[in-house]
């Protein structure tokens, strides 16, 4: 369950960008914020309307304004600009849609998601002058080398880390069927937080006496296969 202190973060970080006018570039002097994401996901809406939420809350868009990005339209608004950008589900879009928001001078990124965060992170990093960097929809920023600890990181880089309670997976499948001896697991192959994931429900399985049967996937367009395999 998302919550709105998560996200108030965020947008009070947007917040610092308004009044820092001589780091606008744009011809409306507004901050430009750019949400970039790896694809419409259930938790990614969320998160993003969310975020939208609490700056209507605060008065930086207007109700017309939430209504067109609701919609997911690009505002050029009276107090911010907001771009939108979508790797459709495919990592290998995710640099080219990177770089379109930088070549745009945008203020803000928020990236939504941990490969997205990857990429973003490795491609500002070398900047002079990065644009802010906020993350969320991230499960574990350390083991994802996004940070090194909560105060060590990039200077322009910071961000909300999801807690996932995988010590609890294991006994609630208990609980619903005692007699379980084998489960299967699917995650990314090239997704740090998947992998991370899958590692855990694997030892906590093992720990309980199951056996774990694990299929990787390189694209959603996998998922049918590898769960017929589980099967």
């Amino acid at each position: 369950m998302f919550k709105k202190p998560l996200f108030t973060f965020i947008v009070l970080s947007i917040l610092a960008m308004l009044l820092i006018p001589s780091a606008m570039a744009h011809e409306n002097d507004n901050p430009t914020v750019a949400f970039l994401g790896f694809g419409p996901t259930v938790p990614a809406v969320m998160a993003e309307d969310g975020i939208l939420d609490v700056l209507a809350g605060y008065g930086i868009i207007n109700a017309q304004e939430r209504a067109a990005l609701a919609q997911r339209q690009d505002l050029e608004g009276e107090h911010i600009n907001i771009i939108w950008y979508s790797a459709n589900f495919d990592f290998s879009a995710a640099p080219a849609m990177i770089e379109t928001a930088l070549d745009r001078e945008v203020d803000v990124m928020i990236t939504l998601t941990t490969p997205i965060t990857q990429f973003a992170v490795q491609m500002t990093s070398e900047l002079q002058n990065p644009p802010a960097l906020l993350f969320t929809l991230v499960y574990d920023p350390y083991h994802a080398e996004i940070a090194d600890a909560s105060c060590i990181k990039p200077a322009h880089v910071s961000g909300v880390e999801i807690r996932i309670p995988y010590e609890d997976i294991i006994p609630l499948l208990l609980a619903n069927n005692p007699d379980i001896q084998v489960i299967g697991t699917i995650n990314s192959a090239s997704e740090l937080s998947g992998i991370f994931g899958g590692d855990q429900i694997t030892q906590n399985a093992k720990a309980a006496g199951l056996r774990v049967e694990r299929a990787t996937i390189n694209s959603v367009t996998d998922i049918p296969l590898a769960a017929e395999s589980l099967i």
